[in-house]
C-alpha cells in the first residue's frame, strides 16, 4: 500500500506541475454553467411566439376576443401584435410568427346572432407547439360564442334591434333570466352531479423540468469521460520516456504502480465532482441530493471509464493506432450515452440503446442520486457492479501492462 502511495504521490505533482491542463479539467463544470446560464437561464423552459391580429372588426367584442389568446401562462408565451391583414401574410409567410389570426368585419354582429362570420387562424407549420395551443383557443372561442348564442341569443337580438337604450324593464328581465339559468346549471356543476372517488391519493404533477436540470448531468458525464479519455493516453508517455521499463523492472508490481495512478486520478475526479456540485448549487440554483454519494459515484465511475479507455491505449500496436481508436471510441459513446444531447431529446430507440453504454448507463445512476429518485438498494447495486467491473478491468490493465506492454 506504502507502494501505491507513493506513485500515486509522484502522479499528484506532475499533474500540479501542469497547472493549465489541471485547470482545464476543474474548470470545465463551471465552463459548463455559464454556458447553460447564458442559453436558458435558471427559469422553466417555455415557448415563445407571435401571434399576429388582423382584426377588421374593430369593436368591442372582437377586441375581447384577441384578448383571450393573452390570459394567464398563454400570456407568458404569446405576444399579440396587431396588424394589416396583407402585412400579416406576409410575415407569416416570411415564418417570423406563430400564427395569424383574422378577425372579419360583421364578427360582433355574427356573436349577437344577427349574421355569419368565420375566424381564420393561419398557423406557422415550421412549429409544433404554440401553433396547437393557439387553434384550441380558437376553437374555445367559437364554441362558446354557440353557447352564448343558445343560452341568451334571444335577447341579444333584441337589445341590438334598439335605436337608444335598453329600458329598465328588459334590462332587469333580462338579468333575471340569466340569474335564473345559473341557478338551474348550478345543481349540475355545484356541487357535482357525479363523484370521483381516487383508491389513492394522487401523486404530485411533475412540473416542467429546467433544460438546465436536464442538462447538466449530462455535462458533467462529459468531464468525466474526457477527463477519462485524456488521462489514458498517458500511458504512451510513461511508456516512451522509459518511466515504464524502469518501473518494471524494479521490485515495484505493476498492480502497484497502476493502483497508485488510479489513487491520483480518483482525487481529480473526486475534485471534479465536488466543483460540479458547488456550481449546480451556487450558479445553477438546482436542487441536489445525495451529494456526497453523488461526488463518490463520479469517482467510481470515473476510473471505470479510465481502465477502459486504458485498455483500448495499451490494445493498439503504436501509438497513433491508439489515439485514433480511443478518439472514435469516446465520441461515440459520448454521442450514444447522453453526454452530448439527454436522452429525453434523442429518438427513443437511440435512448435505449445509448443507456446501455457504460457512460450512458453510469449518467442514469447520477441522475438519480441527484434527483433523489434513487434508493438505497439501487444505489448500493450500482456502487457494486461498478466496482466489481472496475476490478476485472484493473486486473485486465495490469496483466497487459506487465506482460506485453513494457517491451
Amino acid at each position: 500500500m506504502r507502494t501505491a502511495l507513493l506513485c500515486a504521490r509522484k502522479d499528484l505533482l506532475r499533474m500540479a506541475r501542469d497547472p493549465v491542463g489541471l485547470g482545464v479539467w476543474l474548470g470545465m463544470p463551471i465552463l459548463v454553467a455559464l454556458a447553460l446560464l447564458a442559453l436558458f437561464g435558471r427559469e422553466d423552459p417555455r415557448p415563445q411566439g407571435v401571434l399576429f391580429i388582423a382584426d377588421d372588426d374593430r369593436t368591442f367584442l372582437s377586441s375581447l376576443a384577441a384578448r383571450a389568446y393573452t390570459q394567464g401562462e398563454l400570456g407568458q408565451m404569446i405576444t399579440t401584435r396587431a396588424v394589416p391583414l396583407e402585412e400579416g401574410r406576409r410575415r407569416m409567410q416570411a415564418g417570423e410568427g406563430s400564427a395569424l389570426l383574422v378577425i372579419p368585419k360583421g364578427f360582433s354582429a355574427a356573436v349577437l346572432g344577427s349574421g355569419r362570420a368565420t375566424l381564420e387562424l393561419v398557423t406557422n407549420p415550421s412549429q409544433a407547439i404554440l401553433p396547437g395551443m393557439l387553434e384550441e383557443i380558437t376553437e374555445i372561442l367559437a364554441d362558446g360564442a354557440w353557447y352564448l348564442q343558445q343560452l341568451a341569443g334571444e335577447d341579444l337580438r333584441r337589445f341590438t334591434e334598439l335605436s337608444g337604450r335598453p329600458p329598465d324593464r328588459m334590462i332587469a328581465d333580462f338579468s333575471l333570466r340569466i340569474a335564473h339559468l345559473i341557478d338551474r346549471v348550478g345543481g349540475y356543476v355545484d356541487p357535482p352531479v357525479i363523484d370521483v372517488v381516487r383508491d389513492a391519493p394522487p401523486s404530485e404533477a411533475a412540473g416542467p423540468v429546467p433544460v438546465t436540470s436536464l442538462m447538466f448531468p449530462s455535462m458533467v458525464s462529459m468531464a468525466v469521460l474526457f477527463l477519462a479519455y485524456g488521462y489514458a493516453g498517458d500511458i504512451w508517455r510513461e511508456k516512451l520516456g522509459g518511466t515504464l521499463l524502469r518501473t518494471a523492472v524494479t521490485p515495484v508490481s505493476m498492480s502497484q504502480w497502476l493502483g497508485g495512478k488510479l489513487l491520483a486520478l480518483g482525487v481529480l475526479f473526486g475534485s471534479v465532482g465536488l466543483a460540479a456540485l458547488v456550481v449546480a448549487k451556487l450558479a445553477l440554483d438546482l436542487s441536489v441530493h445525495n451529494g456526497a454519494l453523488s461526488v463518490c459515484w463520479v469517482v467510481v465511475a470515473g476510473l471505470g471509464m479510465h481502465l477502459l479507455m486504458l485498455l483500448l491505449q495499451i490494445a493498439a500496436g503504436d501509438i497513433r493506432t491508439a489515439h485514433v481508436t480511443a478518439n472514435i471510441t469516446v465520441m461515440t459513446l459520448a454521442m450514444l450515452g447522453g453526454s452530448f444531447f439527454p436522452f429525453e431529446m434523442m429518438p427513443a430507440w437511440l435512448a435505449r440503446a445509448g443507456q446501455w453504454t457504460p457512460n450512458g448507463w453510469a449518467l442514469l445512476k447520477l441522475r438519480g442520486m441527484l434527483d433523489g429518485s434513487a434508493d438505497a438498494a439501487g444505489i448500493a447495486s450500482a456502487f457494486g457492479i461498478a466496482a466489481a467491473v472496475s476490478g476485472l478491468l484493473f486486473w485486465w490493465a495490469s496483466r497487459r501492462l506487465r506482460n506485453r506492454f513494457v517491451l
